[in-house]
């Protein structure tokens, strides 16, 4: 995820990286978190399981430095 936000920002010249991620899956979190993402917002309910339960969404962003 590092290399990845690196190339963003130097080669791709973004200022600015989005994502979205479940509140349930931690490990993708923490991930994001290590790579500099902070959270933005969350919407609750915002994507249908299969299975009829709703789940939310954690918006998080990282600038470029």
């Amino acid at each position: 995820m590092r290399w990845l936000a690196r190339f963003a920002f130097v080669e791709l010249r973004l200022h600015r990286l989005e994502l979205v991620v479940f509140p349930f899956n931690l490990p993708a979190h923490r991930c994001y978190e290590n790579a500099g993402f902070t959270e933005e917002s969350y919407a609750r309910d915002a994507r249908r399981a299969s299975d009829g339960t709703y789940w939310g969404l954690i918006y998080m962003a990282r600038l470029s430095q």
